[in-house]
């Protein structure tokens, strides 16, 4: 097992945490909320996340894993000076902090830029797609890649 660094946060892998890792080095990049209601998780829960398949009214292709902030962990996201259209919105791209890796996009709802002298503090609003090809998924009892759920090799399962 490999050591992890002090300001790297973990969730415990055991049957009730559901998390996404980086598919590249294996960092821990969400953690979604767990269903045991029969009622679904409302979108505005901090740990929300839902695979989406599907074709937008363009004709565009989404496919991914739509989530908020909440769970998001060990992430950095570019400025929003290189924002880029997604979707028909700005969003900028979310990298893992370990090895670099893309692993998705923050669509921008709201932004509000905050300055003070000497300092420019930039928030941004908005859901997250993240791209289940750089991801692979905790399921509770295994680790499978994202995007089709076939069994990954784990060298490093807890």
């Amino acid at each position: 097992m490999s050591s992890v660094p002090p300001d790297r946060v973990r969730f415990p892998l055991d049957h009730r945490h559901r998390i996404y890792k980086c598919a590249s080095c294996r960092n821990h990049i969400l953690s979604a909320a767990r269903n045991t209601s029969p009622t679904p998780i409302p979108r505005n829960h901090p740990n929300y996340a839902a695979r989406v398949q599907d074709i937008t009214s363009d004709g565009e292709m989404v496919n991914g894993v739509v989530c908020n902030a909440g769970g998001l962990v060990n992430v950095l996201f570019d400025s929003i000076r290189n924002r880029r259209v997604l979707y028909r919105m700005p969003a900028v791209g979310v990298f893992c902090d370990v090895c670099g890796v893309r692993v998705g996009d923050q669509l921008i709802v709201r932004h509000r830029v905050y300055r003070w002298p000497g300092l420019e503090i930039s928030v941004r609003i908005g859901p997250l797609l993240l791209d289940p090809d750089s991801m692979i998924f905790w399921d509770g009892r295994m680790s499978v890649w994202a995007d089709n759920n076939e069994p990954a090799d784990e060298e490093d399962e807890e």
